[in-house]
């Protein structure tokens, strides 16, 4: 997959131009990172959606079709792009309606704290914005229809249970994979007819989208409906292991060896032959085709990065494949 400008700045959030103090290497092991983040997330999503990750959802039924309709906007810089300000809006005027109710409860300081969250999420970017919106927008929605239920006591009891000042970053700690993030979700807005009740406004539009193609033969649109997600991500893995190589290919201080990658490797579970992983980096870095033995080198190591839930881990990966001197 092509990591063009707009699926860095839409999708993954980081935008270059705002970037230019950070090294070169460290911009990509960033972009790399949030890529893996988001690689892995969204294949979640696309296993747990099924069938319905190809169909255009009009109506939010089930668990399913919430999966399919936010797998299919993360899956598109355009359509991401274009809903984040609308969906925004509606987040914070729902958010208003509980923060003014809060008041008249005397209860400031909630009503500060989810007015708080409005103003952070606007710096947030990407993908992660998106589901940061979609989480406080379902549960400002399931507040306001349940919010006659709410004595002042059981309000504050719910804000410290579910809307703690760390909400956004539990938010984050959750996008590791759907399930996660639908297992801290649901019991709190009590199902998906919330989230439909939330999102339905702008369904119709984004279905009118998803049906025209947006800009019919985009890239994007198309990742939406082809199944690509590892090719795409061994690509990316393969791109940038050939770029470390070639950036350090004439510096004489390289030091490193290859049992240092095979040790971190086997913390993702992956057992690699020293001379095969050898022959594979040479390969790589001569830009030449791939034998079948390298081709499963490769596919074994994607796979454990895919899996992997320790960024510590990857960083260090791609920092002992940047220090192999490659004969």
């Amino acid at each position: 997959m092509d990591l063009s400008n707009s699926h860095i700045k839409y999708v993954l959030g980081i935008d270059i131009n705002l970037n230019e103090n950070i090294t070169c290497h460290n911009l990509n092991q960033i972009i790399i990172q949030e890529q893996l983040l988001y690689e892995t997330f969204l294949d979640t999503i696309k296993n747990y959606a099924g069938d319905k990750f190809n169909q255009t959802i009009d109506k939010i039924k089930e668990w399913k079709d919430a999966a399919a309709v936010i797998g299919q906007i993360l899956s598109s810089p355009e359509l991401l792009d274009n809903f984040l300000s609308p969906l925004y809006r509606r987040v914070g005027k729902a958010v208003k309606t509980i923060s003014d109710i809060l008041k008249k409860m005397n209860l400031n300081d909630f009503s500060k704290r989810i007015m708080g969250f409005v103003e952070k999420i606007r710096s947030l970017k990407g993908w992660k914005k998106f589901m940061a919106l979609v989480s406080l927008g379902s549960i400002a929605t399931y507040i306001n229809k349940k919010i006659k239920s709410f004595s002042p006591k059981s309000l504050a009891s719910f804000f410290a249970e579910n809307l703690a000042e760390n909400f956004l970053e539990t938010i984050s700690d959750k996008l590791t994979d759907w399930k996660t993030y639908l297992g801290y979700l649901e019991p709190i807005v009590d199902g998906v007819q919330i989230i439909y009740e939330f999102l339905q406004p702008l369904l119709s539009q984004f279905s009118r989208a998803l049906k025209s193609g947006a800009k019919a033969g985009s890239l994007d649109i198309k990742l939406i409906k082809e199944n690509m997600k590892q090719q795409q991500l061994r690509q990316i893995i393969r791109e940038h292991i050939s770029n470390i190589i070639n950036e350090e290919e004439e510096k004489e201080e390289l030091t490193g060896d290859v049992s240092t990658l095979i040790s971190n490797l086997k913390k993702l579970n992956v057992d690699i032959d020293p001379n095969k992983i050898s022959t594979t980096l040479n390969l790589v870095k001569q830009d030449k085709t791939l034998n079948n033995a390298a081709n499963k080198i490769m596919a074994d190591i994607m796979i454990g990065l895919i899996k992997a839930d320790d960024i510590s881990v990857l960083t260090k990966i791609f920092q002992n494949i940047k220090n192999i001197k490659v004969k």
